[in-house]
């Protein structure tokens, strides 16, 4: 096993496509002071995203280990934007500087909404107004409690643990959350999942075998292979979030992307196809469908 940090775009859709990858490496490292981790590795693929996307505005979303001074004045370098996960068990001195500016400088708004069948689902967003100071950087704190309430019937609506459900999500960032932008910052925060979702699980469990040994000797090869993967991966998502596939899709309702995959290939090993039928003629363009559900 090899480790890797991995740059990914990520949209409310679902697409979590690799836009760069930096390998923590301790193989080919015979004599080192210190052990290559993944914040160093950070710090490589910062500066690859830096010079692949000079004028791209970006917004970092990473989990509870990159809240750190290195980070922070990279985004502030690279003019980034961020919103980072927030464990309770890191930074102890801001969370008390948290703790102790709730009462007087906080802000809260509820947002419920009406899920599919009998859910409820309610948001009560929490910000603090003033910003927080953490070695020489400014940064804001944001939460979002989810309650989720679903009715069976014949259930009696008084009872007070009416099958709920409870996330608290908390996040610090160097945007200024306001009674405007705070749902919208907690949202952003919440997509890193996806990372995981569709990105890394369709990898690993969708039938591209991430999880498999492609190489026992080179690590050369390896690397090789963990890059084509992730071109296919881009390739794949883009057509499947295509309005001409998901339209396809939604026409045939017992139809799955990982089955029509497997058609495609079928044809391709027992047919011989006119190479006319794969000439484009000019530019070709293919629309992504603004929000599409995964099958």
């Amino acid at each position: 096993m090899h480790h890797v940090v991995e740059a990914k775009l990520v949209t409310p859709s679902g697409l979590a496509i690799s836009l760069a990858s930096e390998w923590v490496n301790n193989k080919d490292r015979k004599e080192f002071e210190k052990q290559d981790c993944e914040r160093k590795a950070f710090v490589r693929l910062a500066a690859k995203l830096k010079e692949y996307f000079p004028r791209l505005p970006i917004c970092i979303l990473a989990d509870g280990l990159y809240p750190n001074k290195t980070f922070m004045q990279i985004c502030k370098e690279n003019n980034w934007t961020y919103v980072v996960v927030f464990p309770d068990d890191i930074l102890s001195v801001l969370h008390e500087d948290i703790y102790d500016l709730q009462d007087k400088h906080r802000s809260m708004q509820t947002v419920e909404l009406k899920a599919k069948g009998q859910t409820t689902i309610i948001k009560d967003y929490t910000w603090l107004e003033e910003p927080l100071a953490h070695e020489g950087h400014t940064l804001n704190w944001v939460s979002c409690e989810q309650t989720k309430s679903q009715n069976k019937k014949g259930q009696k609506q008084s009872d007070p643990e009416n099958n709920k459900e409870i996330n608290r999500f908390v996040f610090i960032t160097n945007i200024k959350p306001t009674g405007a932008n705070v749902r919208e910052i907690c949202q952003t925060g919440r997509n890193r999942w996806k990372i995981e979702n569709q990105g890394y699980n369709s990898q690993k469990n969708g039938g591209y075998s991430l999880g498999h040994k492609f190489s026992r000797n080179s690590f050369s090869s390896y690397r090789n292979y963990y890059q084509c993967l992730q071109i296919a991966h881009m390739i794949n998502s883009f057509v499947e979030h295509s309005s001409d596939f998901v339209q396809l899709l939604q026409q045939h309702s017992k139809q799955t992307v990982k089955n029509l995959w497997k058609k495609l290939m079928e044809t391709l090993s027992a047919t011989t196809l006119d190479e006319s039928l794969f000439e484009i003629k000019g530019r070709y363009q293919i629309r992504l469908k603004s929000k599409c559900s995964q099958r």
